[in-house]
């Protein structure tokens, strides 16, 4: 099957939202254990369940959108939260899908429309002063580093060791590559083996006594 065409599409800052909408939520009455949850991630400000209609569908989550609206609307819920900075709405997006909610994926998406003017003034400078932080600690970085002197040369008793050679003799052939006998008149005869010294004789011992004869003889009892 090929792919289906999408039309390309931006991300920027602007996408990003403190308000959040969590999809796929059973209808089971559990949003205290949905709360329990997406606090892990920050502090939530606020909370409620929206009806799907009126909210923005993702049309990317599912072939037929109206067959999912309707599925939606009678056995899930979508659950409106508001946490307290963008980087906690982050990490919710990010961590709280990995793990099923209730034999449920959970869906996480930013929800911009829902921010005043006040919010989206906020988001943008606090944005704008990440962004000259950054540019700031990488120009100072980059300064500091080409202003070091080089290191100076380690000391004579920290320089690695390195292991010598023994000199190849001149008369060896430099075509001969590997292991090279030295010179005749460095050889030297190995010394004669000297004889074993010889083994000394064992004991006789007389003909029928089996273990030697005792000096002293026991003493019985009275």
């Amino acid at each position: 099957m090929a792919p289906r065409e999408r039309n390309v599409r931006v991300y920027t800052v602007a996408c990003e939202s403190r308000h959040v909408l969590v999809r796929n939520v059973p209808a089971l009455g559990v949003i205290d254990e949905l709360l329990d949850r997406l606090r892990l991630y920050g502090e939530i400000g606020e909370y409620r369940v929206v009806d799907p209609a009126d909210v923005a569908f993702d049309d990317d989550a599912a072939t037929d959108a109206d067959t999912a609206r309707e599925l939606e609307k009678r056995f899930t819920q979508v659950v409106y939260v508001k946490y307290a900075t963008v980087n906690n709405a982050r990490h919710a997006k990010v961590r709280a899908t990995q793990k099923p909610f209730f034999g449920s994926v959970l869906q996480v998406t930013y929800a911009p429309q829902f921010e005043t003017r006040e919010d989206t003034l906020e988001k943008l400078t606090q944005r704008r002063e990440l962004l000259r932080r950054r540019a700031r600690g990488a120009g100072a970085g980059g300064d500091r580093r080409s202003l070091q002197p080089p290191l100076p040369p380690p000391p004579q008793s920290q320089q690695p060791r390195v292991q010598q050679r023994a000199a190849v003799p001149a008369t060896a052939s430099p075509e001969f590559i590997g292991p090279q006998l030295p010179p005749r008149d460095w050889r030297q005869a190995p010394a004669p083996l000297s004889p074993p010294p010889p083994l000394a004789a064992p004991l006789k011992r007389p003909v029928g006594q089996t273990h030697p004869p005792n000096p002293e003889p026991k003493r019985r009892r009275i």
